[in-house]
């Protein structure tokens, strides 16, 4: 076998073949100059055309010489660029969006890239993006990791269930076996869906898959004593979670709110609550569960400070964990005889904005305040509470004159 090496003559057909290819305006760095300009333009075929080109002749020169992989490409030329409001409202058309975020991807090789961009054209609420969902659905561009994230972004950022479910079931067509998709999908059987026995089926799958998933494990032990009421074996799946991982903030806060709630040992509750925030300090909703904890305790004053520090980070939770954060720092300010109107005025917002109903309790803050507020007040506090929980309650609330006078606030304006 002949081996190539550095000549004189070889260096001359090269520097040869380079002047031809900048004659013919056939080098990288022309042809994405060329694309970037087009795609500026909205003309979203020469954009393709010369995207293609590029495409080709990198894998070209690839092929003929190693030193060439890895070839330097620039994601402004699409994502920056596409991400652009008012170049989106120009935009191109979604299959030439498409094919040239195809054509990006194979020179990448990154689908993360494709999902940030759909879920910035959710954030845009930009017009086409259900039909750009079903464009990446038909192609084959999407890893199964950035599926079951899309899918993710779909269900608690969107709401968008329907598109969300189709994203979980194509990224488990990708790869059965995934365990994280397997977990994901079985919450959102669950939480959206209602669908128990077929969540606990993939919550099975999940853990066949990895036995020491610690969010599975942790997530499964919830399943089993919010929906089965199967205390016993929830206990021991808690354990097996902080066995696989023992500093998971999210299994040390779950643990100890069911040690509070299921088996009353407050003192074993209140340490695994401070390994947990020990782990995270800004974890916004252990910061939230362990305030509430520590009212329930009688020590308002360092309740109502956790809730604060959760507060500061709402932005990160879902409307019902705000709407959960709204409620809990008020409820505190009236057992501490301090004004908590923002809060409720925040409250109020959420409740007509709507949110999914979680399965959880305030049941400890509200023993505390059957001793310390008057009974109208605390009349009032229980309705609050049953209509976060249950939204079919939410009527209730007009029987009270206090609630009709409130002037609703977005949560965002409350600091």
């Amino acid at each position: 076998m002949t081996t190539r090496t550095a000549s004189y003559l070889r260096d001359s057909y090269k520097e040869i073949e380079m002047r031809l290819l900048q004659a013919l305006g056939q080098l990288p760095g022309i042809l994405l100059d060329q694309a970037k300009q087009a795609i500026l333009s909205s003309e979203g075929a020469p954009a393709v055309s010369l995207l293609e080109r590029y495409v080709k002749l990198r894998n070209s020169r690839s092929r003929n010489n190693s030193s060439q992989r890895g070839f330097p490409f620039s994601w402004e030329i699409s994502l920056d660029l596409m991400e652009d409001e008012k170049l989106l409202k120009k935009t191109l058309t979604l299959p030439e969006s498409l094919r040239i975020l195809e054509l990006l991807h194979i020179t990448e090789g990154s689908s993360y890239r494709l999902a940030e961009f759909a879920k910035h054209l959710h954030k845009l609420e930009y017009s086409q993006t259900s039909d750009f969902d079903r464009l990446i659905l038909k192609s084959n561009l999407l890893s199964s990791d950035a599926l079951g994230s899309y899918a993710n972004f779909l269900t608690y950022v969107c709401g968008r269930h329907d598109e969300a479910e189709l994203f979980y079931k194509r990224a488990l067509d990708a790869d059965p076996k995934h365990a994280t998709n397997l977990g994901n999908y079985a919450i959102f059987l669950t939480d959206v869906r209602e669908q128990h026995h077929e969540a606990e089926s993939f919550y099975k799958r999940s853990l066949d898959s990895d036995p020491k998933h610690v969010n599975n494990l942790g997530n499964y032990a919830n399943f089993l004593t919010v929906v089965r009421e199967q205390h016993d074996e929830a206990e021991s799946f808690y354990k097996r979670s902080l066995d696989s991982d023992p500093k998971n903030a999210n299994t040390l806060s779950n643990y100890a709110h069911f040690l509070t709630d299921i088996r009353e040992r407050h003192d074993e509750a209140e340490l695994f609550y401070k390994r947990a925030l020990d782990v995270d300090p800004k974890h916004t909703n252990n910061l939230g569960n362990y305030g509430q904890f520590l009212i329930g305790k009688g020590e308002t004053h360092q309740g109502l400070a956790l809730l604060h520090s959760a507060w500061r980070h709402k932005s990160k939770l879902p409307n019902q964990g705000v709407a959960e954060l709204a409620f809990s720092p008020w409820l505190c300010n009236q057992l501490a005889e301090t004004d908590g109107l923002a809060w409720e005025n925040a409250f109020k917002h959420l409740i007509r904005t709507g949110f999914r109903r979680p399965k959880w309790n305030f049941d400890t803050m509200l023993k505390q305040a059957e001793s310390k507020l008057n009974p109208a007040t605390l009349k009032y506090a229980k309705a609050l509470a049953d209509a976060f929980l249950d939204e079919k309650k939410v009527a209730a609330l007009d029987q009270f004159a206090r609630w009709k006078k409130l002037q609703p606030v977005d949560p965002k304006l409350v600091e």
